[in-house]
Parts: C-alpha cells; structure tokens; sequence
C-alpha cells in the first residue's frame, strides 16, 4: 500500500491504481525463476466507499464506525503456463461485508473487489481491532496470506453520549447529596443565567471536553499498541 509519511497518525493510505501489467513485466516475469514467483498480491487498494484515502498509521488503517470500506487486490502475475491465483478475502466481525465478494476484468488483469461495513460491537468508547485477510491461492502451493490489521473507532456521537449522560446523571446526584445546588444557584446568579440553563450548558461542555480526552487516550492505546480485538 503506498503512503506518505508526514508524521506518527498522519499516513494517508493512498487510493491504488489497478492497471495490467505491461509487456515488460510481463518479460521480467518470465524470466524469473519459479521458486522467486512473488505470492503475495501484486496491488492492495484499500478506501472508503467513496475511494477517499483512509488514514494509516504504523501498526493499524483507521476507521471510523458507520463506514464503508472498499477493498481491490490486484493478484500477483503467474510463472508462464500456470493457472492465475485466486484471490479470496475474508474479515473478522467488525469488518461486515456487504454482498459478495466480485471479480472486475481489467485488460488481461482480473482484480478481487469486495465491500465492507466497519463496525463496533458494544459501546466501548476506544477502538477495537479489525483484521482483514487476503488470501492468494495458487495451484500446487500452500496459500499465502495477507493480514491487514484496522483499528475501528467509535463515533463522535457515541463518545459524546457516554460523556453527557455521565456529567448529566451525576451532576443530579451531587445536587441531592451535597450542597451543589446552592453552588450554581451563586454562579446563575454571577453569569445572569437561571440554573436551568446554566447546568445543561456545563453539563454538554464538561461532556466535549471528556469525549476529546477518550478520543486522545484512544490514540495513545493505538501508539502502544493496547487495542483489543473485537471478538473480546
């Protein structure tokens, strides 16, 4: 997969061409030993649904929940006078395909076109690990296979949901059990707001606030490498 490199988490997977090997590859190929064949796919193209690039970093592609993935892999020219590989690709739960898997002709080139749903069981607010797996079989060889570690990240929607229902459940019980209440009801006075709309405002900022530090700490488990898998 190409991809440039500005920085840790800004690596933008690019969006790959898929076009047929030319007459000089062609040359090269046959001119190369079997035992040195290439087995592993000659082109992996991985975007979102609209053929956006997605972001990659060392260890994972990241996803966000609710998106599409579209993935083509272009398999690897065959020795002369053996059957083309096929291409058969696979995925754990958070990676759902949509339809079936398709072959698209491309000159003399057949690329392995599939469809995906990322998506997060549960509702943790951290990423969970997907795995997508591209299998290259060839006639007479054991299969070769390609792992492609994502890492699937859960929306801001649902962060901020988690955050606000916290802020806004607790700030009621403190207002029962301490004396809270009579806190905001100085500060309203102070600002010139009734509590009433004072509290909801503290309770969504207190809630942005806390939704961008998961989403920070979240990186921080992707840089570590501290991603649970999605079927745990």
């Amino acid at each position: 997969m190409a991809a440039t490199a500005p920085g840790e988490g800004s690596v933008i997977v690019s969006a790959l061409h898929t076009t047929a090997p030319t007459a000089t590859e062609n040359a090269a190929v046959c001119s190369v030993p079997d035992t040195l064949h290439r087995r592993a796919p000659a082109r992996v193209g991985i975007t979102d649904g609209s053929g956006r690039p997605l972001r990659m970093t060392r260890r994972f592609i990241h996803v966000g929940a609710g998106t599409q993935v579209r993935v083509r892999i272009v398999p690897p020219t065959p020795p002369p006078d053996k059957p083309r590989p096929t291409v058969e690709l696979g995925a754990t739960d958070a990676l759902r395909r949509i339809g079936t898997q398709h072959t698209v002709t491309e000159g003399s080139t057949d690329v392995a076109v599939a469809l995906y749903f990322a998506r997060q069981r549960g509702r943790s607010p951290f990423p969970r690990r997907a795995e997508l797996h591209v299998t290259v079989a060839e006639a007479g060889k054991e299969p070769f296979v390609l792992v492609v570690p994502f890492a699937v990240w859960p929306s801001w929607w649902l962060l901020l949901g988690i955050c606000i229902s916290v802020f806004a459940g607790s700030s009621f019980l403190l207002g029962w059990l301490t004396g809270v209440g009579k806190t905001m009801q100085s500060l309203s006075t102070g600002v010139g707001l009734p509590v009433a709309i004072l509290l909801p405002i503290l309770v969504v900022v207190a809630g942005v606030i806390a939704s961008a530090t998961l989403r920070f700490a979240g990186w921080v488990l992707v840089w570590l490498g501290w991603v649970t898998a999605d079927a745990q």
